[in-house]
């Protein structure tokens, strides 16, 4: 081995070693940071001929489980929607009343009937009809609460879903730009990692709001598809539709033909 071969060799290892060394300090670094993946440096040997010559960097690996991410933003999206319909539950439960409030529905019904039986026992009695009738007029200002409750909750639920997929859609948008970005730093040879953190970050917050499944290309891109099998992102972004509606009266439903309320179009 000549001097300048030994020398050649030395130099590409000692940049590859320093480059180890700095993945290693970003990694520490980073160990709490939400979306950061492991790094760690891939290098190949260089050959000149029958002989070796150092060595090269081939790339930066994200230390990535597909499988177990996929499992992770799974239950974070079933946790996400079992929240929203606790959150939405609790607001009902307030609203009705714990058994021992004296203002709970349940209180309200069970006094309206004792109110009922004592007049059934004296009709003649002033006072046993005109307590009937505060209780039941009690009975008929929680019914009406409790309605009033319900729709604000339907209409809250509704805008909700309206930001929330202009969220997704500029997620969506987001992440196309990343695919691109990502194959034109690989054909490169250029560092894409960071690009696929965020990359991912975009993904798990889709998927709290909407379900997705991922396919990883070759080239780098990754592709998103609902539950059902529904494109969201291959080749382009196909856009989400929500109409959120004014006012919802208390007979819509989803399922009618009204067109006041929007379902999700792709």
């Amino acid at each position: 081995m000549t001097l300048s071969r030994a020398i050649t060799n030395a130099h590409s290892g000692l940049i590859a070693a320093g480059m180890r060394a700095d993945i290693t300090a970003n990694n520490i670094a980073n160990a709490q940071t939400p979306g950061y993946v492991r790094r760690s440096v891939e290098t190949l040997e260089r050959r000149v001929g029958d002989a070796g010559n150092g060595v090269r960097i081939s790339g930066v690996l994200r230390s990535q489980d597909f499988e177990l991410t996929r499992l992770r933003r799974d239950a974070g999206s079933a946790f996400a929607q079992t929240d929203r319909l606790a959150s939405a539950q609790a607001s009902l439960h307030t609203a009705m009343g714990d058994i021992d409030d004296p203002n709970a529905l349940f209180r309200v019904i069970s006094d309206f009937e004792n109110r009922l039986r004592d007049l059934s026992s004296s009709p003649e009695s002033v006072p046993f009809q005109s307590a009937v009738l505060s209780q039941g007029q009690r009975v008929a200002a929680q019914f009406n609460a409790l309605a009033e409750q319900g729709q604000s909750l339907r209409e809250t639920a509704d805008r909700d879903i309206g930001h929330t997929v202009e969220r997704v859609n500029a997620a969506l948008g987001r992440v196309f730009e990343l695919n691109n970005d990502i194959v034109s730093t690989k054909r490169r040879g250029g560092d894409y990692a960071v690009l696929e953190d965020e990359r991912q970050r975009l993904i798990d917050d889709i998927a709290t709001a909407l379900p997705v499944k991922d396919l990883y290309r070759d080239d780098g891109r990754v592709e998103l598809y609902t539950e059902s099998g529904v494109i969201l992102l291959s080749e382009r972004v196909r856009e989400i539709r929500f109409t959120p509606a004014n006012k919802i009266p208390d007979s819509a439903r989803l399922v009618d033909s009204s067109g006041i309320l929007s379902g999700l179009y792709v």
